[in-house]
């Protein structure tokens, strides 16, 4: 009697979609090819079609079928079209996605199931659709409005892009969801009881004056103002996401593991303070689209495609952070006065700190060495203004320590390595790193003879390199950089 007391206790506390999965997987489905609808004539028996007219009070049904796509891209698709109808309790595999609506409205999809595809549900450019209570690898709403995801179990992810009034509610999403546009009207929706592999998904509209301690995997903020947000988090689509929002501070707070989109996503938003926190193995660790007034301090960042990459973005200071081990330690695109102060930027692939078409940009009392051992290099500068380098230590950069283009740059009093000062020859290096430049204006001189006092310049992180910190003095070892033209700017993003 015991031992079935705990066997009912285990089923009831299994999630829900455990159970929709088992109750409709175990019926006989019948086989059927890949079924494509276009317009509401093709809603045939030839097309699946079991039962019903395409009205409201009897929307046309396809029921029953197992259509293994065999490799092909769709196993069902349904464009063009304003019928009412459902489709339900059917699987679908070895497709390169499973369902495609497209320019349709008025479909309900329940109780299927597909696994073993590229993607799992894709709706575009429809209006009125519902999924419920099913089994899938992934859902996608592209320019959709008031669509619907319920009690699913969804594998991987689920993307709202440029959609409005979608409901996502009670799902199990595994890399949790991601929500992007470029309008107001794109950010809010009804989202509630969701969770993702490692905790809950919260998502706040319109909330003030709130501290969020939960263990939640993702935290999203719409119009939302004065939060502080204390949290660890890893493997989803973006951990926090504010869009609208202002006065939100990230403190203490751990991001880990391939995040697929960006461990921190701003949008619009202002007053934005990241504040003794660690990023490590993430594909871009934040992310600022039109954001202003951030500061990014006492932060660790490691193992990222881009540690920071801010674009439309102004009024924002990053200092006493470190960017290691990864491609673009920082980026910058069409953003205006940004602060680097204290940081250690050192051994990315390509490039270390990058600003294009920037006005006011400053980089102080950093150590910048040891990047760009595939293409790139320290620092790199094109069509920016207003730009100061400045106490700096930048050496042992691959293929230069400064590059800029059509830009006017104040590199002057930064340590390059050597006591001679930074090398101007691309193929023949004679003192320290590379300073290059096309149709630029880039001054050096006066430089430093000797490293910089910099915050964060100690003896384990130069070691080995150009030079070595010792108690008696300095000791500068020369090295050999070689560039080439085509090599320049072979890690540049637009």
């Amino acid at each position: 009697m015991k031992k079935i007391a705990i066997i009912i206790s285990v089923l009831l506390f299994m999630p829900f979609q455990s159970f929709s999965l088992l109750s409709f997987k175990e019926d006989n489905y019948v086989p059927h090819p890949p079924i494509i609808i276009e317009g509401n004539d093709d809603f045939t028996s030839e097309n699946g079609v079991i039962g019903g007219n395409g009205t409201k009070e009897n929307p046309y049904i396809i029921e029953g079928w197992e259509i293994n796509a065999s490799g092909e891209w769709h196993g069902i698709t349904i464009k063009n079209t304003t019928a009412y109808a459902i489709i339900k309790e059917c699987y679908i595999h070895n497709a390169g996605c499973a369902i495609l609506i497209k320019n349709a409205s008025n479909i309900i999809i329940q109780n299927l199931i597909t696994e073993f595809n590229n993607f799992g549900i894709s709706i575009t450019i429809s209006k009125n659709i519902y999924v419920g209570n099913c089994h899938t690898e992934s859902v996608y709403l592209n320019t959709d409005e008031n669509c619907s995801i319920e009690n699913c179990h969804i594998a991987h992810s689920a993307k709202i892009i440029e959609s409005k009034r979608s409901n996502i509610i009670n799902n199990f999403i595994g890399n949790g969801l991601l929500i992007k546009g470029l309008k107001q009207e794109y950010f809010f929706h009804n989202i509630l009881n969701n969770t993702a592999s490692n905790g809950s998904i919260l998502y706040y509209v319109n909330k003030s004056n709130v501290k969020v301690k939960e263990n939640a995997s993702q935290i999203f903020l719409m119009g939302c103002k004065n939060f502080e947000i204390n949290m660890n988090s890893s493997n989803v689509m973006v951990a926090v996401e504010m869009a609208y929002s202002s006065n939100i501070s990230i403190i203490n707070s751990g991001f880990y593991g391939k995040m697929a989109w960006a461990s921190i996503f701003g949008i619009n938003s202002s007053n934005i303070s990241i504040l003794n926190s660690k990023f490590e193995n993430d594909g871009c660790s934040i992310f600022f689209h039109a954001t202003s007034n951030f500061e990014i301090k006492n932060s660790y960042f490691a193992f990222y495609e881009s540690g920071l990459l801010a674009e439309l973005s102004k009024n924002g200071i990053v200092r006493d952070c470190t960017f290691e081990n990864g491609e673009f330690g920082m980026e910058f695109y069409l953003c205006r006065n940004i602060n680097i102060r204290n940081c250690n930027i050192h051994d990315n692939e390509c490039v270390g700190a990058m600003a294009q078409r920037i006005i006011g940009f400053t980089i102080y009392k950093c150590n910048v060495y040891n990047n760009g051992d595939d293409c790139g290099g320290g620092i790199g500068i094109s069509q920016g203004i207003f730009v100061r380098i400045n106490g700096n230590n930048i050496f042992n950069n691959s293929y230069y320590g400064v590059y800029a283009d059509f830009s006017i740059v104040n590199a002057m009093h930064n340590y390059y390595g050597s006591f001679l000062g930074p090398s101007r020859n691309m193929t023949h290096p004679l003192r320290g790193d590379i300073v290059y430049g096309f149709a630029s204006i880039i001054i050096t001189f006066p430089w430093k003879v000797f490293p910089v006092l910099t915050k964060n310049f100690i003896s384990d992180q130069i070691y080995g390199n150009s030079l070595t910190w010792m108690y008696a003095g300095i000791t500068v070892y020369g090295h050999d950089n070689t560039i080439n033209s085509n090599e320049i700017n072979g890690c540049t993003r637009g």
